[in-house]
């Protein structure tokens, strides 16, 4: 973090949807995923409270954090702002906080540089074999060390190109692509819990035409 700028536009942003009737209920929840240390959270209230008082005044801001470490240092923060906020563990416990039948939100759910930080699958191709295999750790000589396993889960080969494929014939030896299954099903599950709103992530990231560029 550099300032304040970012999360000035953010809150600027979710005023606008906000005005837009994105989110269809009188409860205006903004829920942020994965909050790191809370600097994010404390510069979207600040810009509430100085330029739209009348959505401050009725916004719900709900923190989804699995770590009782980041909580602490995110509690720390927004404690010096006054700001009333609620953690929860996970989607569905934030969900649960919903207005509307059923334990759904209305909502702008956000995350910002999360999905990334999910583990992933590294995959490796063999052009020799036209296959896929996948890296594991193993020991060697009392070291941890790289080696190659089965696909464990035929499902992580959903997105990539089939061994048959032309586009399979043109990937260099050993090229190595990572799958995240859990960061798949994290945006799922964000996915279904909302009713109405926006689910927004930010972070860098490829798109998949750009995944098997030739300089990659």
């Amino acid at each position: 973090s550099t300032g304040p700028l970012f999360g000035e536009l953010l809150a600027f942003a979710f005023s606008r949807w906000i005005d837009q009737g994105r989110i269809n209920s009188g409860h205006l929840t903004l829920v942020e995923a994965g909050a790191h240390d809370g600097k994010l959270a404390a510069d979207i209230l600040a810009w509430f409270k100085a330029h739209r008082p009348e959505i401050h005044a009725r916004l719900k801001y709900v923190i989804v954090e699995p770590s009782a470490r980041r909580a602490g240092w995110q509690q720390h923060r927004l404690a010096a702002h006054n700001e009333p906020v609620t953690w929860v563990r996970n989607i569905e416990q934030a969900a649960a906080l919903g207005q509307s039948a059923g334990a759904a939100l209305d909502a702008i759910l956000f995350s910002n540089e999360l999905l990334d930080a999910f583990p992933v699958h590294r995959l490796s191709w063999n052009r020799a074999n036209r296959s896929w295999s996948e890296f594991a750790v193993t020991v060697r000589e009392n070291r941890l060390a790289w080696c190659t396993i089965e696909i464990s889960d035929p499902a992580l080969l959903t997105n990539l190109p089939d061994p048959h494929h032309p586009l399979a014939a043109q990937l260099p030896d050993g090229y190595v692509v990572e799958v995240s299954p859990a960061a798949e099903q994290w945006w799922t599950t964000a996915a279904g819990a909302l009713r109405s709103g926006v689910l927004l992530t930010i972070d860098y990231g490829l798109t998949a035409e750009d995944r098997f560029l030739p300089e990659r």
